[in-house]
């Protein structure tokens, strides 16, 4: 089929911006903010619209409808934030090339002290070669205050070879994270971490506050 006989889209996204985005869906706009933040959770929220829509059809509410979007939560470690002596820890899962190079194009790193933590256990996958694939630049101008994860030096060397300064690296997770907590207390926090990695620094976490608890 020709691209010119394609039927109109249902729902786009129109345009974004930090934790606000604006659908047009048949044709009328509607503007939200959104707890979800990153382009992949807003490209999300798109298709999620659009498939409610498309089942629905036209006697959806979609004031009702953007207004359910606006109150979704991230869930746990992707995108969540925790709150640390008055200060925002904010989790970003990192899994593949696609995901880490999605998140940093999503997360200025303005304003913000910046963690990554990469492990290699069986749920990570061992195989830590992707790092390569991911373009650091964007952490140039601030640095990155923390690596920890048992590929820190990995990560490291990573680092080393975008000219990204790194301040401090220590594997140990606990270690770490108390180091970069304590360090950065005058500042909001961002940790770029895979799955075990994650895991382990929301155990941490709940040792210093409130942290919904996963089974």
């Amino acid at each position: 089929m020709n691209a010119k006989n394609l039927p109109p889209a249902l729902v786009s996204l129109q345009s974004f911006s930090d934790d606000n985005a604006t659908f047009l869906m048949r044709d009328t706009p509607f503007s939200t903010p959104l707890k979800l933040r990153g382009i992949y959770n807003i490209y999300n929220a798109a298709a999620a619209l659009t498939l409610v829509d498309s089942v629905v059809g036209k006697s959806i509410d979609r004031t009702t409808l953007i207004a359910a979007l606006s109150e979704i939560a991230p869930a746990f470690g992707r995108g969540e934030t925790i709150v640390v002596n008055g200060q925002n820890i904010e989790l970003v899962l990192v899994k593949n090339p696609s995901g880490f190079r999605l998140g940093l194009e999503s997360f200025s790193p303005s304003g913000y002290a910046t963690m990554i933590a990469i492990n290699d256990n069986y749920a990570d996958g061992r195989d830590m070669s992707w790092l390569w694939d991911v373009d650091f630049d964007s952490l140039r101008e601030n640095g990155v205050a923390e690596i920890s994860g048992t590929r820190a030096y990995d990560m490291a060397l990573r680092m080393q070879y975008d000219e990204v300064a790194v301040t401090h690296i220590d594997v140990s997770i606990t270690r770490a994270l108390s180091h970069f907590i304590g360090a950065n207390a005058n500042a909001p926090m961002r940790v770029y971490c895979t799955y075990t990695a994650m895991l382990a620094i929301r155990r941490e976490l709940a040792k210093l506050t409130d942290v919904e608890v996963i089974s």
